[in-house]
């Protein structure tokens, strides 16, 4: 017997050792060790996907980008629940593409801590815009809360009850954690020239100004400018809006008058 020949019948026994061997259990041969030899890269169907694994077994796509679809589907559908949690029923139509090409260029242009102060009358369509805002932040992964500020001022004083469950502080903390808010209607129930209570003049300076220490984006609206709340307010208000916001006034006709 030559040594080719040596070589191949001590393949063949030991082909056949593996093949009567059991597990640690003594139940299951271990024969699938050796039923099939591995494909060679050349001979292996890559995915379709990535290119550079084999893919699964009647599958167009490898283990590696099948589970990341799978994680992407999940993440999607987290998403639009939230979206569902934030934005208004009414506004859920709302799109980036629907704003003015002035406006997305401003919001594309915004510093991640930065956020905006949209005012102008009733019915312009400040509620709109900041709801295709906080849909594009929601998408692009950033956590996103949004109150009118006068909800936000009502469930602050129901901790003032003697049986109230929640803190002022939890409360506020709620607001301060996200990395986008966003206050609608700040001082729209009181005239131009007439003054804020104290308390919500506390209520907006402390979001305003721990926001801003913590860099987040606040996004505001309200039916008057800089100045007018400047009035309202004070003038440490004012300051900070200009600067924790890019001020936008809007401009157009009541969309709510559609008899017009």
């Amino acid at each position: 017997m030559n040594e080719k020949q040596l070589k191949i019948a001590n393949s063949k026994v030991h082909r056949h050792q593996a093949a009567n061997k059991t597990d640690r259990l003594g139940e299951t041969p271990l024969k699938a060790a050796i039923s099939v030899a591995p494909l060679k890269p050349e001979n292996a169907v890559m995915c379709r996907r990535c290119g550079n694994r084999p893919a699964r077994y009647k599958s167009p796509w490898c283990d590696a980008c099948v589970g990341e679809a799978a994680k992407m589907r999940r993440e999607a559908r987290e998403k639009r629940a939230t979206i569902l949690g934030v934005v208004p029923e009414l506004f859920q139509v709302a799109r980036m593409c629907h704003l003015s090409a002035g406006v997305r260029k401003i919001i594309d242009d915004l510093p991640k801590w930065k956020g905006l102060f949209l005012w102008s009358p009733p019915g312009v369509g400040k509620t709109y815009a900041m709801a295709a805002i906080a849909r594009r932040m929601i998408w692009r992964g950033r956590t996103v809360a949004r109150s009118s500020y006068e909800m936000l001022c009502l469930e602050i004083r129901d901790t003032f009850k003697p049986k109230a469950v929640e803190t002022e502080l939890a409360v506020i903390k709620k607001y301060l954690e996200p990395d986008v808010l966003f206050i609608e209607d700040v001082g729209t129930t009181k005239a131009i020239g007439e003054q804020e209570s104290d308390f919500s003049r506390r209520t907006f300076l402390v979001l305003l100004d721990q926001r801003l220490e913590q860099c987040k984006a606040t996004f505001v609206t309200s039916n008057k400018s800089v100045e007018d709340l400047r009035a309202s307010f004070d003038s440490r208000i004012a300051s900070r809006i200009q600067q924790a916001c890019e001020v936008i006034e809007l401009k157009g006709k009541d969309r709510r008058r559609v008899n017009d």
